[in-house]
């Protein structure tokens, strides 16, 4: 079956960037992130293609404020190797001052990482929510005010 000279260069064309791949690049982050809690952001960089990767990859996390841009909230750096087979994870912990005074509306924060050195500049956002507060524990016993050296037991609708 002969195919027509116009569909067989789309074809080739389509076709080229596979053989140059550039690294694949991959940034995981929580749902939400923590104030006052260290966070762990995970970024890694493998090949599509027959090559592995080869050399160091720098990697530049960045969280600024959204939507604006205007402060920086945490930075690292992170390199990437063989010797970690191109992953890593960073630990990032968001201020206080973020999110106080309270503001109308939901807080965010753009998490940002550069890849060099590429052939082009390579980059990743990800806008994440922040959560004010870490959460509560709450505990029923058989003492109306608990205290740590007083003993509780769990009701006896819960044992």
């Amino acid at each position: 079956m002969d195919m027509p000279w116009p569909v067989g260069l789309i074809l080739l064309l389509l076709g080229t960037p596979l053989a140059h791949a550039e690294p694949l690049y991959i940034l995981v982050t929580p749902r939400a992130l923590r104030v006052g809690s260290p966070e762990t952001i995970h970024v890694q960089a493998h090949s599509d293609s027959q090559q592995s990767l080869k050399g160091t990859l720098e990697v530049n996390l960045t969280v600024w404020d959204f939507p604006m841009k205007k402060t920086v909230v945490a930075k690292s750096h992170l390199l990437l190797s063989e010797a970690n087979n191109f992953m890593k994870q960073a630990s990032v912990t968001i201020p206080e001052s973020l999110i106080y005074p309270p503001q109308p509306g939901q807080q965010h924060v753009i998490i940002r990482a550069n890849w060099a050195p590429t052939s082009t500049t390579s980059f990743m956002e990800r806008i994440v929510p922040v959560a004010p507060h870490a959460g509560y524990i709450f505990i029923q016993t058989d003492k109306p005010l608990y205290t740590p050296e007083h003993l509780g037991r769990a009701p006896r609708h819960l044992a």
